[in-house]
């Protein structure tokens, strides 16, 4: 049986979050033209900010999420999974986690943002209830804004 369990990411964790980031976001290079944001965070300070949470399964982590409160929202930073893992419904669970989060604080909704080449996030987005707000660009990278709305 598999074990699942979404947790703080800790300092122990940073090889295996940031070879996750750069495997995740490494085939955007070419069709962004630069590196995407995510490659450059720093990941320390999200784990000492505590807005960083780690999916384990069998306890190993396969991915990851940065979540914090911004006023009345949840933004909703970053979310990447191993790619030997993608297709298999961890993204979408990390998703789920940031939305419980949210309404455990009674936070009506989620913003995110992603960029405007990564067409294929748009699409997973929209299709878990995300909408288009505006548009921004920020060091050149060109970003798609979107809210999901929540509900107890």
């Amino acid at each position: 049986m598999m074990k699942e369990m979404i947790r703080q990411g800790t300092i122990d964790d940073l090889d295996r979050i940031r070879e996750i980031v750069c495997k995740a976001y490494s085939p955007y290079v070419e069709r962004i033209g630069k590196r995407p944001a995510p490659m450059d965070d720093d990941y320390l300070e999200k784990i000492s900010e505590k807005s960083l949470h780690v999916l384990l399964i069998n306890d190993e982590i396969v991915g990851l999420i940065i979540i914090y409160f911004v006023d009345d929202t949840l933004f909703l930073e970053n979310v990447a999974v191993d790619p030997a893992y993608q297709g298999k419904g961890f993204g979408s669970k990390l998703m789920r986690f940031a939305e419980s989060q949210a309404i455990k604080e009674k936070i009506a909704s989620i913003d995110l943002y992603t960029n405007e080449l990564m067409t294929e996030n748009l699409e997973i987005y929209a299709k878990m209830g995300y909408i288009f707000t505006h548009r921004s660009e920020y060091c050149g990278l060109k970003r798609i804004h979107m809210r999901k709305a929540l509900s107890e």
